[in-house]
C-alpha cells in the first residue's frame, strides 16, 4: 500500500511505534494479501499521509485511533488487551462489532478507519492504473487547503 507522498526530510508527524500500529488497524481493514499482493510499507504511506494534514487534524485523527487500538478491544470484546494483542479471528470480530455498534461515536470510528484505509489503496499507484485515474505527471499532491481540485489535479478521472 502507499506510494503517497513521503513525508517532508526531516519530519516526524508519528513517531515508528505510532506508525507501526495504524499500520496493524489498516491492514486488519484490508490484508495486503487481498489488494493483489500489495508489499509497499503501509508505514510509509501512514508517515507521509500523516505529514499532510494540519496538526490539529493529525492529533485527532491519532486520537481516534488510538481509541480503537487501547479500549476497543475491552469495551467490545472485554479483553484487557490491545488491538495488536488480539488474534486474526477477534480483530475481524471487533471490526465487525465496531462497524455494528448502536454507539454512534464507535462506528464513527470504524468509519474513519475504513476511510483511511481507502486513502492507503488509492496511493498505491497500481490501484490508480487500474481505476484509469493515475494521473501522467506522477503521484497526487499532498492533502490540505492549498490543493484545489479543479486547478492542481489534472487528468483524475475526466
Amino acid at each position: 500500500m502507499g506510494a503517497w507522498p513521503p513525508a517532508p526530510a526531516g519530519f516526524r508527524a508519528w513517531p515508528a511505534p505510532v506508525r507501526a500500529r495504524v499500520s496493524v488497524l489498516l491492514t486488519a481493514v484490508l490484508p495486503p494479501e487481498e489488494l493483489g499482493g500489495t508489499t509497499d510499507p503501509v508505514e510509509d504511506f501512514v508517515g507521509g499521509f500523516a505529514a499532510t494534514l494540519p496538526p490539529a487534524r493529525r492529533a485527532a485523527i491519532r486520537f481516534g485511533l488510538d481509541l480503537l487500538w487501547l479500549l476497543a478491544p475491552l469495551v467490545l470484546l472485554g479483553r484487557t488487551a490491545t488491538f495488536g494483542g488480539l488474534t486474526q479471528d477477534e480483530r475481524e470480530r471487533l471490526l465487525e462489532r465496531i462497524a455494528y455498534s448502536k454507539l454512534y461515536p464507535i462506528r464513527v470510528l470504524g468509519l474513519m478507519l475504513k476511510s483511511f484505509a481507502g486513502l492507503a489503496v488509492i496511493g498505491d499507484p497500481a490501484v490508480r492504473r487500474g481505476l484509469g485515474i493515475d494521473p501522467p505527471t506522477g503521484p497526487l499532491p499532498p492533502l490540505g487547503a492549498h490543493v484545489r481540485w479543479d486547478e492542481d489535479i489534472e487528468g483524475l478521472g475526466r
